[in-house]
């Protein structure tokens, strides 16, 4: 992979980055705000609401960690110099396949084989 290429899949993952963290931030200003509502009279529809929003909430910070994790490992790879390299067979991963998906570890072809096991 070029150093041009490098450095475009670099801005890729920080601006990427960058997002979700705004994100993640937006998120917990939402769940603070959720947090001082009072449901002492709130009937249990308003209750089963808010455990349901608390749950969704939960489970997209745990993909924005996810991903986040990811993103890191996929930068770290950049320092290295070894980003772009298929983890299973040591080759070239396609540059569309990293321009669509910059935290693909794998070909496409040792992708499909690892999903079919």
């Amino acid at each position: 992979m070029t150093k041009k290429q490098m450095y475009y899949f670099r801005k890729k993952l920080e601006s990427w980055k960058l997002n979700i963290e705004t994100e993640m931030q937006e998120e917990l200003e939402l769940e603070l705000k959720n947090e001082l509502l009072n449901l002492e009279d709130a009937d249990e529809g308003d209750v089963i609401d808010k455990r349901n929003i608390i749950d969704f909430q939960e489970k997209r910070k745990n993909y924005y960690n996810k991903i986040l994790n990811e993103i890191k490992y996929a930068l770290k790879k950049i320092e290295e110099n070894t980003f772009g390299i298929c983890e299973e067979t040591g080759e070239e991963i396609n540059f569309k396949r990293l321009d669509a998906n910059p935290i693909a570890r794998f070909s496409l072809e040792a992708q499909s084989v690892r999903e079919n096991y």
